[in-house]
């Protein structure tokens, strides 16, 4: 909690009324270090990372002092499982969109049974192929 409710600092001749005085509770601050930024996180506490982000608490506490930080990174689920033959190419397995029309896009090279997919893998093309753009 970050404040703490004390009604009896506003009682009146001894009565409680329905007011109460909200205090902020002492906490400790998180502070941004670079190696959270770099993995595009923020050092908070953990209650306010959500559950479908990653909590790292070494990134924001490499000493381990302050255990109520850790370093909320997003985690983006990869759309593409990259294959050994589209690495062995050169290339990365990704969705047509996010493949520039200047590469190579070969969606054989990603699907691992060879049923039709939405991944391809996206390539620099072999220098003696010339391609019509």
């Amino acid at each position: 909690a970050t404040h703490k409710w004390r009604q009896e600092l506003c009682a009146i001749g001894g009565i409680f009324t329905d007011c109460g005085c909200c205090i902020p509770v002492d906490q400790p601050e998180c502070t941004q270090t670079d190696e959270c930024s770099a993995k595009g996180g923020k050092c908070t506490e953990r209650a306010s990372c959500g559950s479908d982000m990653l909590w790292v608490p070494k990134l924001c506490s490499p000493d381990g002092e302050n255990k109520d930080c850790g370093c909320c990174i997003p985690v983006e689920e990869p759309k593409c499982d990259h294959t050994s033959i589209c690495i062995e190419k050169g290339g990365k397995c990704t969705e047509r969109i996010d493949c520039p029309t200047y590469m190579l896009w070969e969606p054989s090279l990603c699907s691992l049974d060879g049923a039709t997919t939405d991944c391809g893998c996206c390539r620099s093309p072999d220098p003696h192929v010339c391609m019509n753009t």
